[in-house]
């Protein structure tokens, strides 16, 4: 059997997966997570009028529960006080590996948020397959490196949902080498 945290990732990668097919976008996985890549977003020929042709964005995936608050807000329970933005805990390695300046294939982070009661993680019915909740991107290129080695809170927006929209703009930014940060 799975544990949690095995079906948080299995659902995290399916969530990438069906938005990156609606976007029209290959998802290919990493055989070994050494560089804080789970996974590579590609995309087919020249895009967005940019000139890097089949631009490639590289993906840390990673998955959190929702909590309530006492408002009933669901937030992410790394931060039960903002609604705009929450916090999550990275491996100092992970952070490290984003927030490398210079890397042939840029990165960023995807969390993906889900409910805290196990039972509406995934609804199937007869017309319809629901994943809840949502996932956020950021980009931690540049960010600097902290002097410990414990794991560090990063701030991610909820103005930024990782959807088939979102991958159209990244890879197209990627094409025209701009920043990838909004």
């Amino acid at each position: 059997m799975l544990t949690d945290n095995d079906i948080k990732e299995e659902l995290s990668l399916a969530y990438v997966r069906a938005v990156a097919s609606v976007a029209g976008y290959a998802v290919e996985e990493t055989r070994r997570d050494r560089d804080s890549i789970d996974l590579n977003i590609v995309g087919r020929g020249p895009i967005g009028g940019g000139a890097v042709h089949s631009p490639v964005l590289g993906v840390q995936l990673k998955a959190t529960v929702l909590a309530q608050n006492k408002a009933s807000k669901k937030l992410p329970r790394t931060d039960p006080q903002s609604n705009d933005s929450f916090s999550f805990s990275l491996k100092h390695k992970n952070y490290i590996d984003l927030t490398a300046s210079i890397t042939l294939i840029p990165r960023i982070l995807v969390v993906y948020v889900m409910p805290e009661n196990r039972d509406e993680w995934v609804t199937c019915s007869d017309d319809s397959l629901i994943l809840r909740h949502t996932a956020y991107w950021c980009s931690l290129r540049g960010l600097p490196v902290p002097n410990t080695t414990t794991r560090k809170q990063v701030r991610i927006s909820r103005q930024q949902t990782f959807n088939a929209s979102t991958i159209a703009m990244l890879l197209s930014k990627i094409s025209r080498e701009e920043p990838l940060s909004p």
